[in-house]
C-alpha cells in the first residue's frame, strides 16, 4: 500500500493512505510524494488523485512582518541629539583643522 506525503508549502504532513487524502482538503498548491517519485509533484500531476483537488480559492500563507525596535520612528527621534552632537564636534574639528593649515601656509608668506 502507497504511503502518500502533502507539503503545502509550510507544513509536511503523513503518511497517507489514498482513501485518508480523500477525506483531506487538497488544493493545487499542494504538493505530493510516495515512495518511488524522486520529487515532490503537484497534487493534480499524479493521475490516483485525479479529482482529490478542491477548485476553492485558496489565500496564499500568511506572512506577519515584525519591524524590529530600531527601525521605527521612535528610536530615530531618540538618535537625532546623537547625530547632531557628532555633527557639530566634526564641524568643530574640521573648521580647526583647516584654521591650521591655513595659519601654517601664511606664515610661510
Amino acid at each position: 500500500m502507497i504511503k502518500y506525503y502533502i507539503h503545502d508549502g509550510i507544513d509536511q504532513e503523513g503518511p497517507f493512505t489514498i482513501e485518508e487524502l480523500r477525506s483531506k482538503r487538497l488544493n493545487q498548491n499542494i504538493q505530493v510524494w510516495h515512495n518511488g517519485l524522486r520529487y515532490w509533484s503537484p497534487v493534480q500531476d499524479l493521475p490516483e488523485l485525479e479529482g482529490f483537488v478542491s477548485n476553492e480559492a485558496v489565500p496564499p500563507p500568511y506572512v506577519m512582518y515584525n519591524l524590529p525596535v530600531e527601525d521605527s520612528e521612535d528610536s530615530y527621534v531618540k538618535k537625532r541629539p546623537v547625530n547632531l552632537i557628532l555633527t557639530i564636534v566634526l564641524t568643530i574639528i574640521a573648521i580647526v583643522i583647516v584654521a591650521t593649515l591655513a595659519n601654517h601656509f601664511y606664515k610661510k608668506f
